[in-house]
């Protein structure tokens, strides 16, 4: 494992516990890097971004119905909790 990639993953793993980097956005960029071959990345976000892949992103929102957009969101915060813990997780491994 290069530094480079180890800071990288560090570095989304941070900005999506903060909330700089969306969840969907991140999950999609740390499957990217696991695809590579970079395989200390949990699978797991593999399985939250399959699931991530039906929600939309906050610059689709104002296309979305009120109710649809809702649902989703609510979907997307119970998704966000478990990407969160699973982060702080592989942060921490990583340091």
């Amino acid at each position: 494992m290069t530094n480079t990639i180890k800071e990288e993953v560090k570095e989304i793993l941070e900005q999506m516990i903060v909330g700089r980097k969306n969840i969907v956005k991140g999950c999609a960029e740390l499957c990217t890097l696991r695809q590579e071959g970079y395989e200390f990345i949990y699978y797991d976000f593999d399985e939250f971004y399959s699931q991530l892949q039906h929600h939309p992103l906050p610059e689709q929102y104002y296309q979305w119905d009120k109710e649809a957009l809702d649902k989703k969101l609510k979907e997307l915060e119970q998704l966000k909790v478990k990407v969160i813990a699973l982060s702080f997780e592989l942060l921490e491994e990583l340091k």
